[in-house]
């Protein structure tokens, strides 16, 4: 985005190199450990953050005070302000440093498998709140609870490389549905409360678009927490290794977005036909409930043919337009 200035990486990246590791098909997992000490920071900051708001609400008030006395509370304002300033520094800082010694104890001792948030299903939905309010803090300060955007197989990030996509998707076909996820969710959000929307649990829309038009389902997650133009420039670049690891040549490529998703990879699409993206020039389309203000928005139904950016085409209509909300 104009006027906004690249962050310094390598602090980050140093911080992720300790705290991942490789595990079978090629994936990355967070260390638990890593997991439990930056949850520990996270709150610390939280809860400093909060005293740090009570302090400057009680000085604003006080001073108030102060000034409407006049001279004659002066010497009882210093005396005010220094003991107030020290119980403050000492509260701040106990709040700050006793979640980081905690979180930091319980990393060191973390053993069992899998990891105590990213791990479990409730804590993924945590996570993915957290990453949709804090994104930009999370990324900047606690990269261990900050998520990649990445394809998703079987519950692991997978790597756009030939091998690793050939191993999570063993019966890839070349025709791609890729799922993209609104704010505060995860890819989970495509297979929730199944059958009520698609009649029996387990099936979702992408396993309808899989048996009835041989798509091959693509899960994506995300920090929903970033800037909308930052998620789309990751995600038109990630599409476009995507499809030069695909295990066989891409024909089609359909993009489906929910909420913020839609938003994502309109900009996604923007920001690849300038750069010049290959996977723009094949997608036939793309269905969202993305919001927008200008028309009437019904319950569950898809936007048809919206976000044709410069050099897609259409395609034929399919069960992606017609299926309902996920």
């Amino acid at each position: 985005m104009p006027g906004r200035t690249a962050r310094p990486l390598s602090r980050n990246l140093v911080r992720c190199k300790l705290m991942v590791k490789r595990v079978r098909g090629g994936s990355f997992a967070v260390d638990g450990d890593a997991e439990i000490g930056a949850a520990g920071r996270l709150v610390g900051d939280v809860l400093a953050g909060a005293v740090g708001v009570v302090r400057d609400t009680h000085r604003a008030i006080a001073d108030r005070v102060f000034t409407a006395v006049g001279p004659v509370s002066w010497p009882v304002r210093a005396v005010h302000d220094a003991v107030a300033g020290g119980v403050y520094a000492i509260v701040r800082g106990a709040h700050a440093a006793l979640p980081r010694l905690i979180g930091t104890t319980a990393g060191y001792g973390w053993r069992p498998e899998p990891a105590p948030l990213s791990g479990r299903r409730a804590g993924r939905f945590t996570l993915a709140v957290v990453n949709g309010i804090w994104g930009d803090t999370l990324s900047d300060q606690h990269p261990e609870l900050a998520t990649p955007m990445a394809v998703r197989s079987r519950g692991a990030d997978v790597p756009p490389t030939v091998v690793a996509l050939r191993a999570a998707f063993p019966a890839a076909t070349p025709r791609i549905v890729l799922f993209i996820h609104g704010l505060c969710e995860t890819e989970e959000y495509w297979s929730l409360d199944s059958r009520r929307h698609h009649g029996a649990v387990g099936t979702t829309l992408g396993s309808r678009l899989q048996r009835e038009f041989g798509y091959t389902p693509v899960y994506l997650r995300y920090n929903t927490g970033l800037h909308v133009s930052d998620n789309g420039r990751r995600l038109a670049e990630l599409i476009e290794d995507l499809i030069a690891g695909w295990p066989v040549a891409v024909d089609e490529i359909t993009l489906i977005g929910h909420s913020m998703g839609g938003l994502v990879i309109r900009s996604a699409g923007q920001q690849a036909a300038v750069a010049g993206h290959r996977w723009c020039r094949r997608c036939g389309m793309w269905c969202s409930w993305a919001p927008r203000t200008s028309e009437r928005r019904w319950p569950g139904a898809c936007t048809r043919w919206r976000g044709c950016w410069p050099g897609s085409r259409r395609a034929g209509r399919s069960a992606s337009c017609s299926a309902g909300a996920a």
